[in-house]
């Protein structure tokens, strides 16, 4: 199969000072990258919206709510590929959307890692993503307008709601995922550094 044929350059020009162009990560590896874009977009949406007027703020929160979903599912499969790594597996990313069942691979490889987390802050992970899972179990409900069966999923009852409320315990659950993350990272740097030395390289 031919190398893929590039589009005309029309919307991805270079500017003329490269130091404010952006660049794009091109490796399998920028999970954690791609999970903090999704949660500073989301976190600047959420301050810009104290700004805007009631139609602005009730159109955004679509983007907003689809952002911090997507930042929890990405660092989430960050958590169990970096587990992968530290049983020296293939590191095989799940490829579906449901956040309990990322959640469950993730407590297995604090487990196998002893990573302790206070219970109060698990807790949260739990209601979080308990309560993400009822609402859009598949990273749908807040792309598009109405579900499969033109019907429109959102509970009544839930339907308002404080953005500012909702940014401060989401922070909280992102701040904790990051913090995990951060663990494993310093587990998988301790034995490439002891496999290095072991043998010269990482096995």
């Amino acid at each position: 199969m031919g190398k893929k044929s590039l589009p005309r350059r029309l919307l991805l020009e270079r500017g003329p000072n490269p130091l404010r162009d952006v660049y794009v990560h091109n490796r399998g590896d920028g999970w954690w990258l791609y999970a903090d874009g999704y949660r500073l977009a989301a976190e600047r949406l959420t301050t810009d919206a104290e700004n805007l007027t009631r139609y602005q703020r009730n159109s955004v929160i679509y983007p907003i709510l689809f952002l911090y979903r997507q930042h929890l599912e990405l660092m989430l499969k960050y958590i169990i590929l970096v587990g992968q790594r530290l049983r020296s597996e293939a590191t095989r990313p799940p490829h579906h959307h449901r956040l309990r069942d990322l959640w469950g691979e993730g407590k297995r490889v604090l487990r196998e890692r002893s990573i302790s987390v206070p219970s109060k802050d698990l807790t949260r992970i739990e209601h979080t993503i308990d309560e993400l899972t009822a609402l859009d179990p598949s990273s749908d409900l807040f792309r598009y307008p109405m579900d499969k069966t033109a019907e429109f999923p959102f509970p009544e009852e839930l339907r308002q709601f404080d953005l500012s409320i909702f940014r401060a315990k989401l922070a909280k659950v992102s701040e904790t995922l990051r913090r995990i993350a951060g663990l494993l990272d310093a587990d998988l740097d301790l034995e490439r550094e002891f496999y290095h030395d072991l043998y010269g390289g990482y096995h």
